[in-house]
């Protein structure tokens, strides 16, 4: 479960109480674990967390398109079927 919100208050002691209690669990936002897991977040965090994960991702498919680029559109065909072929059997 997570709950959030633009900010968490400064004035809220609770979730600031929880959030240091867990914290030597290197979970960002984890205030409860249990059956299931409750953790409290920002849209920024949110955010962040988002571009840090998926630009992995981003630069590993840039770096494969560049090494493509140069390949003909029937070589690339003959390579993709083949894969499909060995996949299916």
């Amino acid at each position: 479960m997570v709950l959030v919100g633009r900010k968490i208050s400064d004035k809220d002691y609770l979730i600031k109480s929880r959030l240091a209690d867990m914290a030597d669990r290197n979970d960002p936002g984890l205030i409860g674990a249990g059956r299931v897991k409750r953790y409290v977040k920002t849209w920024k965090t949110i955010i962040e967390e988002f571009e840090l994960s998926s630009g992995y991702l981003m630069e590993t498919l840039k770096t494969q398109r560049d090494a493509l680029e140069n390949e003909s559109k029937e070589h690339l065909l003959t390579v993709a079927q083949r894969g499909a072929t060995a996949s299916i059997s």
